[in-house]
């Protein structure tokens, strides 16, 4: 048996956002460009143990998070939060945490919520409660840790804040509601891109024989893969099965977070609609990018 609890780690969820920004009850944290990660300590962990969003354990890897304080008498507690790529790097960088003896690279941890403190749980109190025991917890534990901080977030005028965090070429904001118990009332308002590639290839999906496609741009006389997606509108996917090959050339709309800058990929892909508009040689490297430019908000 773990010296931890299998724990659910809570997601944000796309809703309408609109009517939330002037809304006293709603807050907005920033939305961290990293890996979720649930961090749990005291008694009966004998270590500091890190849980990502797949379940697995990366404790040994990110010592750097154990507190500065003295926590031999602290019973239980997790904190839930998001360790962030080192300066330049993408947050691909962060797969090496999965690798046994990773080289030790210590980066940042944004605490932004809690759901045991010293062997009680406490998912079912308001955000707002839950907010005092996070602080309380920074200025214990983790005070003046030097990789372990606050989540920014902003209790008023939390449009011009989500405005502030795009301005800095961040993803956006969570908007969560302070009533809320754990998990509950988080939305996402995040930017997004729309592209036009070419389909280049055809691979399964979940549970369909051809439900994925892969995705490029022209690049000068070379063809630039630039990621693949799945087909979720039913109807393209019905036809995508019945003649896979007549998709082959043809051209996508894809709704996008933006393009890698470490590999040229769209970064959380997904599919908008066909575009039999246009053609496939319109579909270029620097149209892509030109549309990097245009942003939006879901």
């Amino acid at each position: 048996m773990p010296e931890y609890k299998e724990l659910e780690i809570a997601k944000a969820e796309r809703g309408p956002i609109a009517h939330l920004w002037d809304n006293a009850n709603w807050i907005a944290q920033e939305k961290c460009d990293g890996w979720r990660l649930q961090l749990h300590l005291g008694s009966p962990c004998s270590r500091l143990y890190a849980i990502t969003r797949g379940g697995e354990e990366v404790g040994l890897n990110v010592a750097h998070l154990m507190p500065n304080a003295d926590v031999s008498s602290l019973q239980y507690t997790v904190l839930d939060g998001e360790i962030l790529p080192l300066n330049g790097e993408e947050f691909h960088s962060l797969a090496s945490l999965r690798t046994a003896n990773a080289r030790p690279l210590h980066r940042q941890y944004k605490l932004f919520d809690i759901l045991y403190l010293n062997g009680v749980d406490v998912r079912g109190l308001p955000l707002e409660q839950r907010e005092q025991l996070v602080n309380a917890v920074l200025n214990s534990l983790y005070a003046k840790h030097p990789f372990v901080i606050p989540v920014k977030q902003a209790r008023k005028d939390t449009y011009k804040f989500l405005l502030e965090q795009l301005a800095n070429k961040e993803e956006g904001v969570v908007l969560k509601d302070t009533r809320a118990t754990y998990g509950n009332g988080w939305l996402k308002a995040k930017k997004y891109s729309t592209f036009d590639a070419i389909i280049t290839g055809i691979e399964p999906g979940y549970h369909t024989p051809h439900g994925k496609v892969h995705i490029a741009v022209c690049d000068g006389a070379m063809l630039r893969e630039v990621g693949k997606v799945g087909i979720q509108v039913v109807a393209v996917r019905d036809e995508l099965n019945k003649n896979p090959n007549d998709f082959i050339g043809k051209v996508v709309e894809i709704r996008a977070l933006k393009i890698d800058p470490t590999n040229g990929l769209l970064r959380e892909p997904r599919f908008v609609r066909m575009r039999y508009d246009l053609k496939p040689l319109e579909c270029t490297w620097d149209k892509l990018n030109n549309d990097a430019l245009r942003i939006e908000l879901e």
